[in-house]
């Protein structure tokens, strides 16, 4: 198996998440706003810059075979460009390769498809095809070991992981000196989940080789695995040193940056990368998303339309855009994506959602009919969707049926008895047919419920709605007045 072969077969193990898992959800508050959270994950759709969708908070990974890559030169090279890109860039994906381990694509593509695996000193930089030529040209490097070398590379090209790491132990025996044995046992050890061994072993490579890249690259990766963050970030920012026109350091750092919650610093590594490739598409998506999250909407809606434009069968563009729309208050373009979304998806959990939101839009627009039948289409999906009875309730009196807003909104207090504005509704509702201790009821509950959620501020307007009440349902009847 030639080294191109190997990097097709990873290739064909990673498991890529797809930009869709990485999709905002609005709360539907009723003013039409969506409401991202970072960290938030899709029951329907994700929130923006979802830390675990992309790979940081929950999800363990590391760079893989970099010292492969970098001795398949020039004939592997191409191949394994093709490969990374085949499985993605770094915006969110991770897969299981062997026991507890797990590749991430940041490495890969940036790494081995992007140059970063070309080290300083040529050691690795070796001009060959196929496992022969590769692995001759890195051999004449040592003395030795190079026998022991030659059977580690032989058993990992296997996937015999334990094995190779035997073979590269007792070629690190016979000399102490070479950063590339280190880098290969590292690399062997992670694909074993030995993570704080391999750690050792890229920082023991780079002592010996300060402009090691893919040292610096996959030890980063393995500090993002461990969710040590601000170390991920300064060993990516050596890779970015070394190599300023790394595209996958900058991603990787990114995402450090993401996890820092240092947004601004995150979106300058996106800079970066489009400035690199103005059509890199993830990079559009997800600085898009971060833009949205950070409150620069407009911009947002910019690169959401530039990834649309280079992936529009790529549902999740069209609902990050949507729901930049909405936060702009732009709700007939967020009710066009929504639209479409509805045309186009199938996801069951998702549509729902998608109905809600347009519904939302309608609300807005004051298409209140239009509005009513989207908020009916979520409740037949979903008919315990307590906020679409709670928004239809509310929008019922606006075409003139009291009677069907009555019935929506005590679904919602069956659904959800400690719903506040239920009751501060129903209050107002009651007023509106004439039912004043009914409508009193109404608000003593609300304020109760205000109090119990330390809400103090908005108890006073109830109150003397209250008092008003009170006063006018006291007041003596003209016909008991005396005329004389």
């Amino acid at each position: 198996m030639d080294i191109g072969n190997i990097f097709s077969k990873i290739g064909e193990e990673l498991g890529s998440a797809t930009i869709g898992e990485v999709t905002s959800k609005g709360d539907g508050s009723g003013d039409g706003v969506g409401n991202n959270k970072v960290g938030a994950v899709l029951g329907g759709v994700g929130a923006v810059a979802a830390l675990s969708a992309l790979g940081i908070a929950a999800t363990p990974a590391f760079g893989a075979a970099l010292f492969v890559g970098a001795i398949a030169g020039a004939a592997g090279e191409s191949k394994t460009k093709k490969t990374a890109r085949a499985v993605g860039s770094a915006a969110a994906g991770t897969a299981k390769v062997t026991g507890n381990v797990l590749i991430n694509t940041a490495a890969l593509t940036g790494a081995l498809g992007l140059g970063a695996a070309k080290l300083t000193g040529g050691a690795l930089n070796v001009a060959a095809s196929g496992v022969l030529g590769g692995v001759s040209g890195f051999l004449s490097k040592f003395k030795d070991e190079q026998s022991y070398v030659e059977e580690g590379l032989a058993f990992f090209q296997d996937q015999e992981y334990s094995k190779a790491l035997a073979s590269f132990n007792i070629a690190e025996s016979k000399n102490k000196n070479n950063s590339q044995i280190y880098l290969a046992r590292g690399t062997t050890l992670a694909f074993l989940g030995k993570v704080s061994e391999a750690i050792k072993d890229y920082s023991k490579a780079i002592e010996l080789n300060a402009d090691l890249v893919a040292a610096y690259s996959s030890r980063g990766s393995l500090h993002l695995s461990l969710e040590d963050f601000s170390k991920a970030v300064g060993d990516f920012s050596q890779v970015i040193r070394l190599d300023e026109k790394n595209i996958s350091a900058h991603f990787s750092r990114a995402k450090a940056y993401l996890a820092l919650e240092e947004y601004v610093s995150a979106i300058a590594d996106y800079d970066n990368i489009i400035h690199l490739e103005p059509n890199h598409a993830e990079t559009r998506f997800l600085r898009g998303c971060l833009l949205t999250q950070i409150g620069d909407y407009q911009s947002s809606v910019k690169d959401l339309t530039c990834f649309i434009g280079l992936n529009s069968q790529d549902f999740s563009g069209y609902y990050q855009r949507a729901n930049a729309f909405l936060c702009l208050k732009d709700y007939k373009n967020a009710a066009k994506d929504l639209s479409f979304l509805i045309e186009h998806h199938c996801n069951e959990s998702s549509i729902v959602d998608f109905y809600f939101q347009r519904a939302i839009c309608f609300q807005n627009l004051k298409s209140y009919e239009a509005a009513i039948l989207d908020f009916s289409e979520v409740i037949l999906r979903d008919p315990n969707y307590t906020q679409a009875y709670f928004n239809r309730g509310s929008i019922y009196p606006q075409v003139g049926n009291l009677r069907q807003s009555e019935v929506d909104l005590q679904k919602v207090l069956e659904l959800d008895a400690n719903h506040i504005d239920a009751y501060i509704r129903l209050g107002y509702l009651n007023i509106s047919r004439k039912r004043t201790q009914e409508a009193i009821n109404c608000f003593q509950i609300a304020i109760k419920l205000l109090y119990q959620e330390n809400k103090l501020s908005l108890i006073a307007a109830l109150q003397t709605k209250v008092k008003e009440l009170k006063k006018e349902e006291n007041k003596e009847p003209w016909w008991n007045k005396k005329l004389f």
